[in-house]
C-alpha cells in the first residue's frame, strides 16, 4: 500500500512525517506550498467545482473579517490560489501514485481542493482529526463531517 500524506501546516508536517517513518507502509510526504506544479493538472479545474469550494471560504471570511478591503484581497487571493493548489496536489498524485492520500481535516479549503483532485483521479482519501479524548487523533475514510 501506497500513501501520500499532504501537509498544509508545519504542525501537519511533522505529524505526517512521523507517521510516515513509522508505519509499515511506502509512503511519500507532500507540504503545501509547493513549487512543484503540473500545467496537466489544469485540465482538472473543468471537472472539479473549485467555485464551490471558494463559495464556502467566502462565507467564512464574511464571518471573520470586518474591513472590506481586506475581505475583497484575500478573495482575490484564494481565487488565484486555487488552480496553484490544484495543480500541485495533481503533480504529487502523479508522481508519487499512491493509493490513498491522507488529509488533515478534509473540509480546509487546501485539503478540500486535494480530496477533489484524489476523487477525479480515482484515489481513495484518509482522512485524520483530532481525537474526542486529549492527545488522541482519529482516522477514517468519510471524514468527521461526512454527510
Amino acid at each position: 500500500m501506497k500513501l501520500l500524506f499532504f501537509a498544509v501546516t508545519k504542525h501537519q508536517y511533522r505529524y505526517f512525517g512521523n507517521l510516515s517513518k513509522n508505519l509499515p507502509y511506502r509512503s511519500s510526504l507532500s507540504f503545501f506550498p509547493s513549487l512543484k506544479l503540473s500545467l496537466q493538472g489544469r485540465k482538472l479545474l473543468k471537472e472539479i467545482d473549485t467555485q464551490a469550494i471558494l463559495a464556502t471560504k467566502y462565507k467564512e471570511i464574511e464571518v471573520k473579517y470586518s474591513n472590506s478591503l481586506h475581505k475583497a484581497f484575500y478573495k482575490k487571493l484564494l481565487q488565484f490560489q486555487a488552480p496553484l493548489v490544484l495543480m500541485s496536489i495533481y503533480h504529487a498524485l502523479t508522481v508519487h501514485k499512491p493509493d490513498y492520500l491522507v488529509v488533515w481535516n478534509g473540509k480546509k479549503f487546501h485539503q478540500e481542493i486535494a480530496v477533489e483532485v484524489a476523487k477525479v483521479m480515482g484515489i481513495q482519501t484518509i482522512f485524520f482529526e483530532n481525537g474526542v479524548l486529549p492527545n488522541t487523533t482519529t482516522m477514517d475514510f468519510r471524514g468527521v463531517n461526512a454527510t
